[in-house]
């Protein structure tokens, strides 16, 4: 269940990507994300539908914090 709030974030996420795309290289590491996101956008809001699904890793970062790892390792 998405939320208004929810909407709103990725509208302006959509946004932005087609403001910034003209102005990156398309090989660029920034061109190469802007190009990937449009592609990932179903899946991407997959995340406004089920509420079972986060925008964050706060969880994940606990885990890695609790286990004694180093979460940014990961990253």
């Amino acid at each position: 269940m998405s939320t208004i709030r929810d909407d709103i974030i990725f509208a302006k996420f959509e946004l932005w990507l087609r403001d910034q795309s003209p102005h990156r290289l398309p090989k660029g590491p920034m061109g190469k994300a802007i190009q990937y996101a449009p592609n990932q956008w179903d899946e991407l809001k997959e995340v406004l539908d089920d509420a079972k699904l986060r925008l964050d890793n706060n969880i994940a970062v606990s885990t890695c914090n609790a286990n004694g790892a180093n979460p940014e390792a990961y990253i």
